[in-house]
């Protein structure tokens, strides 16, 4: 979900931005799998993580990267949700 719509960024990006770039998205991406998992998922949060992120790429316009990061921090929370409801279901 955080990768979509960023292939162009990313392969822009010098060798060793892209590592920095790939090394902190598994990051936050494990940050809020255990969100997700302990169901302490904080919207705030997790906007902020992928903000973070984000302003790794250097030069990035700033109302790209606040309208990149709500429609990301949106698709994970509807994600969380839908988790949350699963398991409820199997209960």
């Amino acid at each position: 979900m955080l990768a979509d719509d960023l292939t162009d960024v990313y392969l822009a990006l010098s060798d060793s931005a892209k590592l920095e770039f790939k090394q902190k998205g598994e990051e936050i991406v494990f940050n809020i799998k255990k969100m997700i998992e302990t169901g302490k998922i904080k919207a705030r949060r997790v906007l902020e993580l992928i903000r973070q992120w984000l302003r790794l790429v250097p030069g990035i316009n700033v109302f790209f990267l606040e309208q990149e990061a709500k429609i990301k921090a949106d698709s994970v929370l509807k994600y969380a949700n839908d988790q949350v409801e699963s398991k409820n279901n199997r209960l």
